[in-house]
């Protein structure tokens, strides 16, 4: 730089004094670099959450904001405050607002609101206000509170703003230099430029913006209904013109006859088709292959006497209808799933109702079952207890008649093995065995699905794994209540097997 040109040193000096650049060298040979945080101030507009401005700015703002008189508002300094502290709390309350390519009036009242929040100190302690749209596309504003997550959220959303727009002129600038209009001809295009502006044009009559998405690998075309877009597609009609083969296929085909050349070749037509999917209509894409479900689509075509160009209010009055006929459609759908659940729900309650009612009963025949078992065992087992005793008496008193007690020591262990053995299992002497606890368990799945009538015991529904011949076979084998009486047998005991 020449010596006596200081424009640029004294910029860089500014920057070095808030920490977003560093300067090396003196005289005519000097650099300068940006830090990291003057990286992150590009792209957000203010400090990383880690940094702060140097302290001798900081000391140098507070001591400022002392010694400031108080301002003196006007009346219309008062409505822009009023309007501020307004959006700081629909912030608070609803989250992020988006404000659509509004006007130039619109955008200066924004920018008036945005700085009396800053110079009013507006914004709550520990959150900062994050915005995007200016001077241009939509308006995005939002509090945020400096965390990763937001971080990202609001780099999505700042990114997209300048990427995906419904402003006239970004959306001329698109049509002209993207990729939206490849399908239409060199000579067509002008022509395809002027339908899509005045359709844009004729759509904010009826409350519905035309954009255009140049953050995608191939720039597509919308219409913005609420938070939905629909797809709009400009293209231009081919047609089909018999083939003339060239020199080179006609040497191909002498000399491989049995090949094959087009018949037709599919040439520009020279006519605008105007497409615009409504709800219901999307493609799905198969490896090589597409299939496009077009269920619900308006679509219109140059005619001899009548080009899009001059159709273009009757389009929009069409799409706007079309906008309408979905709305009732969905909410005409939303009721009827309403019904359906409501329905449905009814259903499931009448069917657990019965059920509950089912395994009720179930359960009572199970536990009269399961006690009947408990208690014919533990009859089984006193009987058993008592039989063994017996056997022990009478051989104890054979053996003492024969005097071989002394004789034969382990006969003498022998009956005080059988003895502690009946004692073992036999219930009068082992009452915990008969306690609450056995008498009041809960009975298991297994023991509840032979009385269950073709329910699963484990859930409201049918037994499915087993058909109904099954079922009534269940039923009839099922083991029902019954007298109880001191013959009964189950399984034999232990030494009668």
């Amino acid at each position: 730089m020449p010596e006596d040109d200081n424009v640029h040193k004294i910029s860089a000096a500014a920057l070095k004094s808030r920490g977003l650049a560093s300067i090396t060298g003196h005289g005519r040979t000097w650099a300068a670099l940006i830090t990291d945080a003057g990286t992150h101030y590009l792209e957000h507009g203010n400090y990383p959450p880690s940094d702060e401005p140097p302290v001798a700015v900081a000391a140098a703002r507070r001591s400022l904001r002392k010694t400031s008189p108080k301002l003196d508002l006007g009346e219309g300094a008062l409505d822009t405050l009023a309007e501020a502290k307004a959006l700081i709390k629909q912030l608070q309350e609803q989250g992020p607002l988006t404000v659509a390519d509004p006007e130039e009036s619109a955008r200066a009242r924004y920018r008036r609101v945005l700085h009396a929040c800053r110079v009013h100190h507006l914004v709550p302690h520990g959150q900062e206000l994050r915005f995007t749209g200016r001077s241009s596309g939509d308006i995005v504003i939002m509090l945020s509170t400096g965390s990763p997550a937001d971080a990202s959220n609001w780099d999505r959303i700042r990114t997209t703003a300048r990427t995906v727009t419904t402003n006239l002129e970004a959306l001329r600038s698109a049509l002209e230099t993207t990729t939206v209009l490849n399908s239409v001809s060199e000579t067509l295009r002008p022509r395809a430029i002027e339908v899509v502006l005045g359709l844009a044009e004729e759509l904010r009559a009826h409350e519905l913006r035309l954009g255009v998405n140049v953050k995608l690998k191939t720039p597509k075309l919308f219409i913005q209904v609420d938070t939905r877009r629909r797809s709009l597609e400009l293209t231009e009609l081919l047609e089909e013109v018999p083939h003339v083969p060239t020199d080179a296929e006609q040497r191909e085909l002498r000399r491989s006859p049995w090949k094959q050349i087009p018949k037709f070749d599919r040439v520009p037509s020279g006519r605008l088709h105007l497409k615009i999917e409504r709800d219901g209509s999307h493609k799905v894409d198969l490896g090589r292959q597409s299939y496009t479900y077009e269920r619900n689509s308006d679509s219109w075509s140059d005619e001899k006497k009548k080009l899009l160009e001059s159709r273009v209010r009757e389009i929009a009055r069409a799409i706007k209808k079309g906008v309408v006929d979905d709305a009732d459609a969905a909410a005409r759908e939303k009721q009827r799933r309403a019904e359906a659940h409501e329905a449905y729900e009814r259903e499931k309650a009448a069917e657990r109702r019965t059920w509950e009612e089912v395994r009720e009963r179930a359960r009572a025949k199970a536990l009269l079952v399961q006690r009947e078992v408990v208690f014919a065992r533990a009859f089984e087992s006193w009987q058993g207890a008592q039989e063994l005793r017996d056997f022990a008496r009478q051989l104890e008193a054979e053996a003492t008649a024969k005097g071989l007690l002394a004789d034969r020591p382990r006969l003498r262990e022998w009956l005080e093995c059988a003895r502690s053995r009946a004692d073992e299992f036999d219930p009068v002497v082992n009452l915990e065995h008969l306690d609450d606890g056995v008498f009041d368990a809960e009975p298991s799945v297994k023991d509840l699905r032979p009385h269950m009538e073709g329910w699963d015991p484990s859930a409201p529904h049918k037994h499915y794994s087993i058909g109904r011949d099954s079922h009534e076979a269940q039923a009839k084998h099922a083991p029902e209540p019954r007298a109880w009486h001191p013959g009964m047998r189950d399984r034999p005991i232990w030494w009668r097997r």
